[in-house]
């Protein structure tokens, strides 16, 4: 049989109920059992597996909401270190993860997180254990896979804090970032979803950073903008401390937009609107304390990087107020502005092009103290020797190099050779200029100190770049002193120190050299200005010999005024000393024609007979002292450089009162000495004044109107320069002087001619006064010099012209020659007036005695002493004769004149004529030699009446012989009645003893001389007497002692002397000479010379 079977229906009810169960099973364990099981795993797979501790509040969790909950968790180190933490983590999942199949979160909310990141001093960092016990053992060999998909509308990081340290290579970094604040919408793994995130954070010192992007992460694309606020630069400084020698202090502001992107598996990182300030910033150097730039403000703007394509952009950079300060530098250099235009720079070619660098209101000003230094030289080389000692800290990197160059150089190839060096870099500045820049130098070494320097100076250089070969463009101006103007215009090569320039300078006051003059003259420079116009130029240097460098243009200076320190007297002025042509070298300096114009100069001797001159030079120890007392003054700073600035030489001449110093070693004679040439050297509208104080009478006059040429002035040895000058004496005289002179070796040669002419004499009247103690009333003078000088020989031909000189009172004077100038000039002076001397001079200029002044003086007074001594010799001078005029004689015994002696009268009468204003008086006189003359007439008159032969009274006896027998008798019978036979006999007797055989007598005579003997007393001769007699002519002796005994008187003496004066009177007369002129003098005794008795002729001017 068929049975069939019936089924039973679906019991959906059961199944619902079924499900729901299950479902409420599940939420259930989800709600209650599993936050329990999230934490206690949580815990014990952390401990088990890493050794950190993990603790948390028990987790909470909404399976309906798909929401989780973790509050209070913390990380920690087995030691006890705190990793991470936070107070509560929600995170709401969205129900539409199923539906779009990714992980999509309503919210993601992170509240007080607090992260501690250290980097240990092995190079580790504190997370380094847990993250390597949290590596898988096994290599993962899986391919990279796709993103996983992920969505979250909001994440929220609120309170946040991060704690970081650095204690790798010894330094000690810790800081603390709080709070930070973080939020992103709409971030998501899926493709072209774009979302925004909000960074915020406060770093410890106060510093805030923040960053606002809108991002995508399929593909990578984050642009936004980032900010960094008020940052401290001190918190750079453990990183700065052993890898730089300074610190940084200061406040930093930086702002830019960025975009970071991914595109074909390579990031790009790309800047723009870079904007950066730093404010008081500090850059001090760590080894000497003091030593810092300080910048007051730093600024960079519109800026652009570009990672990929390696280029950078700045559009300005501006630095404001920058100093440099260190111990002992009184005035800190620096400048008030540096600006930098248009940056642009290509990192992988290397090339950077700046549009403008420009710094102004720059300062740099040095001090140089009484012992010499600078204190900008030693601060920096102070700085120098602090930066090379040794700090045992590891080697930095050069300075030269860059992030760039670190990231740009290829790794060491397998071979270990070293990668090839990169390209330099190019570079290109189309105008560095400066700009109200001043440079000073204030010398404390000289009193009062001296201010140098250039103000208002600006420099343009045009197309800066790394080819040096390319000569640069560049303009200079500056105001030189106070008032100089300064311009400089051309190009330079730096590469040749190459230049052509063209150069102005315009009234450059000479006055801020006066510290320096008066450290060695007693003299004020009180104003004179140099000018000059011209090109400049240095040509490619090859390396060998001096730079052949040249100057060639004008030259003037102005407006000169040198006066002396005690009274402000002026000593040389001038209105312009200009030339239109002038070459310049390092050995020789060329000038065409230098023209002198407006000269005035003086020459005073003072009273204790130093001059003006001499008293400028300041002796050495005066000028030491000076130097003594700065350097006390001064602190010496401690021996920092080793680099001494020696003390500025000592010069000068020696006070009339000081003892001569030791003479100095002569400076050696350099190889090839400087050459200077004048082609011609012009004056004109010059004057100079003399004046001598030293004299009983002060003397002063003035030479004006000099004007004239020197041609060919050469310091070449053995060059002569041709001399014309000319000038005006007082108002009418006239001085002049032509010829040649070595300029610079005039003791070796000197050929000069100087002339006075028309000279009033009594502007002469102090030197009159004072060497011959008389006022000079009236009179002109003309000098004619000849200064003649060959190897330092001196000869000189003088001559010296006066008319109509009158002298005037006496003046009392101690040094005055006791002189009868009345009668000197009567015998000079010619019938019109005029006196016309030669005064030749002659010496050795290496005679430490020689002075051409007092040679010509000894000559002017030699020629007036011989004159008024010997005044015939004078006239004989006079007139050109070569006969000198010594004296007028007479012949013993005679009363009138020979006819050579008569003939030297009548040359005097002749003198006299044309000296109208000498008068003459006549004396005779009589001498001894005229009583022997006299008593020998006698004599041999009386002996020719002896022999029978007499003559008249006013014959001449004419000569006797002794031979005579009838002279002997009479000799011998004249000797016995003027003395007696008893004499005659003695005398006799020993002529015989000292002359045996002669005088012998006869049988007859011996028998009457003995006969006699015995009626008179008898006499001998002593034995000196007898000696004297041996070998003489017994009656020429006889004659002689006659003679002698015969009288004659002093009134016929007396009677000779008065007719030679009548006799010479008369013959004047004869000769012309008025009556008026001539005076007859008493006769007197006198005394003879060689050449007779000498007729006194008493020269003496008129009255």
């Amino acid at each position: 049989m068929n049975q069939t079977t019936a089924r039973s229906p679906f019991n959906w009810r059961k199944w619902l109920a079924i499900a729901l169960g299950s479902m409420l099973v599940v939420l259930g364990f989800l709600w209650l059992a599993l936050p329990a099981i999230i934490q206690s795993q949580a815990e014990r797979f952390v401990r088990e597996k890493t050794g950190h501790t993990l603790s948390m509040a028990k987790p909470e969790f909404n399976p309906l909401a798909l929401r989780l909950r973790v509050a209070q968790l913390a990380l920690a180190t087995g030691s006890g270190e705190k990793l991470v933490g936070f107070d509560e983590l929600l995170i709401d999942l969205s129900i539409a993860s199923v539906g779009r199949a990714a992980m999509v979160f309503d919210e993601i909310r992170l509240d007080g997180l607090d992260l501690s990141f250290s980097d240990q001093a092995d190079g580790s960092t504190n997370w380094a254990p847990l993250l390597n016990s949290l590596k898988s053992k096994e290599p993962d060999t899986q391919p990279a896979g796709p993103p996983p998909r992920l969505d979250i509308d909001r994440l929220v990081i609120s309170r946040a804090a991060l704690a970081f340290a650095d204690l790798r290579d010894g330094r000690d970094f810790r800081t603390r970032i709080a709070p930070i604040e973080i939020s992103l919408s709409n971030i998501s793994t899926m493709a072209n979803e774009q979302g925004l995130i909000n960074f915020a954070a406060r770093l410890e010192s106060g510093a805030e950073l923040s960053l606002d992007a809108q991002a995508s992460l399929q593909p990578v694309n984050v642009k936004g903008k980032l900010s960094l606020t008020a940052f401290d630069l001190k918190t750079l400084a453990p990183y700065l401390k052993g890898n730089a020698p300074v610190s940084v202090d200061g406040q930093m502001t930086v702002t830019t937009n960025y975009l970071v992107s991914v595109a074909e598996g390579r990031a790009d990182v790309s800047l723009d609107q870079i904007s950066l300030t730093l404010d008081a910033v500090r850059l001090a150097l760590v080894a000497q304390p003091g030593v810092s730039i300080d910048i007051v403000k730093l600024s960079a703007s519109e800026g652009q990087f570009g990672l990929l394509a390696n280029k950078a952009s700045l559009d300005s950079l501006a630095v404001e107020n920058l100093s440099f300060n260190a111990p002992g530098v009184k005035q800190a250099p620096g400048f008030a502005k540096l600006a930098v235009e248009k940056l642009r720079a290509d990192l992988n070619e290397r090339s950077a092009k700046i549009g403008k660098v420009s710094i102004s209101g720059g300062t740099v000003h040095a001090t140089r103290a009484a012992n010499g230094e600078l204190d900008l030289l030693t601060a920096l080389t102070s700085i120098q020797s602090h930066l090379s000692t040794p700090t045992g800290k590891r080697e930095t990197a050069p300075a030269t190099a860059t992030a760039t160059d670190s990231i740009a150089a290829a790794p060491t190839g397998a071979a270990g050779k070293s990668a090839p060096a990169p390209a330099p870099w190019r570079y290109h500045i189309e105008e560095f200029a400066l700009a109200d820049w001043a440079l000073g130098l204030r010398d404390e070494s000289t009193k009062p100190l001296a201010e140098l320097g250039l103000s208002k100076l600006s420099l343009a250089i045009q197309d800066v770049s790394e080819d040096l070969s390319k000569p640069l463009p560049l303009q200079l101006a500056a105001i030189v002193g106070t008032s100089g103007q300064l311009r400089v215009e051309g190009n330079l090569t730096p590469a040749t120190s190459a230049a052509n320039l063209k150069l102005s300078l315009t009234d450059f006051g000479l006055s801020i050299f006066q510290p320096y003059v008066a450290q060695k003259a007693n003299m004020r420079l009180a104003s004179g200005s140099v000018s000059t116009q011209g090109s400049f130029s240095l040509p490619e240097q090859t390396g060998k010999g001096a730079p052949a460098l040249s100057y060639n243009g004008d030259f003037l200076l102005r407006d000169l005024r040198i006066e002396e320190t005690d009274n402000k007297t002026p000593l040389l002025t001038w209105k312009r000393l200009r030339t239109a042509k002038m070459r310049a070298t390092p050995t020789q300096l060329d000038i065409g024609e230098l023209q002198l114009s407006g000269l005035d100069t003086q020459v005073i001797i003072y009273k204790d007979k130093t001059s003006n001159i001499s008293r400028l030079i300041k002796a050495p120890a005066e000028s030491a002292a000076a130097q003594t007392a700065d350097a006390s003054s001064a602190v010496p700073p401690a021996p920092t450089s080793g680099i001494a600035v020696p003390p500025a030489p000592t010069s000068g001449n020696a006070t009339p009162v000081q003892a001569a110093a030791p003479a100095a070693a002569p400076a050696p004679t350099s190889a090839n000495p400087f050459i200077l040439n004048i082609a011609r050297l012009k004056l004109d509208d010059g004057e100079m004044e003399f004046a001598d104080h030293s004299l009983v009478l002060p003397f002063g006059t003035r030479i004006h109107e000099l004007q004239g040429s020197i041609n060919g002035i050469s310091t070449r040895p053995g060059r002569q320069a041709q001399i014309e000058l000319e000038g005006a004496v007082d108002e009418f005289g006239l001085a002049r002087a032509s010829g040649q002179l070595d300029m610079f070796n005039p003791t070796g040669f000197m050929d000069l001619a100087v002339s006075f002419r028309n000279v009033e004499m009594p502007r002469l009247s102090p030197y009159m006064a004072t060497f011959a103690g008389r006022r000079i009333e009236s009179g002109k003078l003309t000098l004619e010099l000849q200064y003649k000088i060959k190897d330092r020989q001196m000869l000189g031909d003088n001559k010296l012209i006066i008319d109509r000189l009158t002298l005037g009172e006496r003046v009392e004077s101690p040094s005055a020659k006791d002189l009868p100038l009345n009668l000197a000039i009567a015998l000079l002076e010619d019938s019109d007036g005029r006196i016309d001397l030669g005064l030749p001079v002659s010496g050795n200029l290496d005679d430490p005695q020689f002075s051409y002044g007092a040679i010509v003086w000894k000559a002017i007074v030699n020629v007036l002493t011989k004159i008024v001594t010997s005044p015939f010799r004078a006239i004989g001078a006079l007139f050109g004769s070569d006969e000198q005029v010594e004296g007028i004689s007479f012949e013993p015994g005679a009363g009138k004149l020979s006819p050579p002696e008569r003939e030297k009268l009548v040359r005097v009468s002749s003198a006299l004529t044309k000296r109208p204003t000498l008068n003459v008086g006549v004396r005779g006189i009589h001498t001894p030699a005229d009583k022997v003359a006299l008593q020998d007439q006698q004599l041999r008159r009386l002996l020719l009446v002896a022999m029978g032969d007499p003559v008249a009274d006013d014959g001449d006896p004419g000569p006797v012989t002794t031979n005579h027998p009838k002279v002997r008798s009479e000799l011998e019978s004249l000797y016995a009645k003027r003395t007696s036979a008893a004499d005659l006999a003695a005398l006799k007797e020993g002529f015989r003893l000292a002359n045996p055989g002669q005088l012998e007598e006869s049988t007859a005579g011996k028998m009457m001389s003995r006969l006699g003997s015995l009626l008179r007393e008898k006499k001998t001769l002593s034995d000196a007497e007898v000696s004297a007699l041996k070998g003489a002519d017994f009656h020429a002796l006889l004659y002689t002692r006659v003679r002698a005994l015969e009288p004659v008187t002093d009134d016929r003496l007396q009677a000779l002397a008065t007719t030679r004066g009548t006799y010479a009177f008369d013959l004047l007369k004869t000769l012309g000479v008025a009556t008026t002129r001539l005076r007859l003098d008493p006769a007197q005794k006198g005394e003879s010379n060689e050449a007779g008795i000498p007729l006194v002729l008493d020269l003496a001017p008129a009255k």
